[in-house]
């Protein structure tokens, strides 16, 4: 089993009662199907892709069995990543499970029965095209008020491993249990039902949300406080990296006061300018003296960092539409096995990697104007 999980008591009061990491996708989801399964009367399932694939199929079979149990089961997706998503909605419904989607994207008439901004249509038509911008990036699933998932995987068979037909992509999940599970899923419900959210004391210190406009500036200021004000590392794995200039000037900032900073990027991703977008950074990073790698082995789509003794598990990447724009989870980790964990994963992630200099920097990178006219748009990107 890829994962790792330690059952102890919370090392401050109110922290996760249990936290399980998981470094490989099958396992992951064949232990979340098994909690579904195991599910009394609520599931609360939140993704940004809910792909029709065969692992969509098998995440609908579970979901349908719960439902056929009494359980009350709602599924959330995003307009955007589940574009097509009409197939798996249509599947949800037939075992009479409630779907909406956020944001559908104004020419996905079709998506418009299922929003969670209903009235008529002229109404909807003109909010989605406001809204267009901002998306529903979290993954999330809340089983009883008891247990919560999260991580960088959706719903999707790119996030199994290739020998089982997956996409073989590298991803991070977690597990946790505790108090705040039942405030996260409040957090579902303020989405679902549209009303006002109370974000709860767990916020910016056992989870970061950026569900109001009042705590997507406090995560934002938080992150660029912790990088200030770390004193020994600042490791991140980002599957998207295009940070803002605030975020670089710390990066390089911290690096001046000898912090260990270390960036683990795809070198092929799903978005195909993406990695050439992030090369712009690369020398203004190694002249900072920035430890740059580029993963080899497949497409990274895990998000992770380590800030001395702060660990961070969830959705969010280093760019502009996780920071500005998009609805995103991450969960802080509090247990000293769930840290080592992330810390080794990151070790091995970086061995598969290969690390960038000004020698294996080639002159295409370097100038590429397919990387810097994305760079122009990166508020968006």
């Amino acid at each position: 089993m890829n994962s790792s999980t330690v059952l102890a008591k919370p090392l401050t009061t109110g922290a996760w009662q249990e936290e399980l990491v998981f470094l490989d996708g099958q396992d992951y989801f064949d232990s979340l199907i098994a909690d579904i399964d195991r599910a009394h009367y609520r599931v609360r399932l939140e993704t940004y892709i809910f792909a029709f694939d065969a692992l969509g199929r098998r995440i609908i079979a579970a979901l349908g069995r719960a439902a056929s149990r009494g359980v009350k089961v709602r599924v959330l997706m995003d307009g955007a990543g589940s574009s097509d998503g009409h197939h798996a909605a249509r599947a949800l419904e037939q075992h009479g499970i409630d779907v909406k989607i956020f944001h559908p994207l104004p020419w996905k008439t079709k998506h418009f029965r299922h929003a969670l901004a209903q009235g008529p249509l002229l109404v909807k038509l003109f909010y989605f095209i406001r809204e267009i911008n901002q998306r529903d990036h979290r993954k999330l699933c809340i089983i009883d008020e008891q247990w919560l998932w999260s991580g960088s995987l959706n719903i999707s068979a790119t996030h199994l491993p290739r020998a089982v037909g997956g996409g073989g992509w590298r991803d991070y999940g977690i597990r946790v249990t505790g108090s705040h599970v039942a405030t996260i899923a409040g957090h579902f419900d303020h989405l679902w039902e549209r009303r006002p959210v109370k974000l709860g004391r767990g916020l910016f210190k056992f989870y970061l949300n950026n569900i109001t406009d009042w705590a997507r500036r406090h995560k934002n200021r938080l992150l660029i406080n912790k990088i200030a004000r770390a004193k020994q590392r600042i490791w991140i794995t980002s599957a998207y990296f295009a940070p803002s200039n605030r975020v670089l000037h710390a990066l390089k900032k911290a690096r001046r006061r000898a912090v260990d900073i270390r960036l683990i990027v795809p070198r092929h991703s799903d978005i195909s300018f993406f990695p050439l977008l992030t090369s712009t950074y690369y020398v203004d990073l190694l002249r900072a003296g920035i430890r740059v790698f580029e993963y080899i082995p497949g497409i990274l789509h895990a998000k992770a960092l380590l800030i001395d003794d702060f660990c961070l598990i969830g959705s969010t990447n280093f760019n502009h539409r996780s920071f500005l724009h998009d609805l995103e989870l991450d969960l802080v980790l509090n247990t000293a096995h769930a840290k080592s964990t992330l810390e080794a994963s990151f070790l091995t992630d970086m061995d598969a990697s290969q690390e960038i200099s000004y020698q294996t920097l080639n002159w295409f990178k370097r100038l590429s104007v397919i990387g810097w006219l994305p760079r122009l748009l990166r508020y968006w990107l």
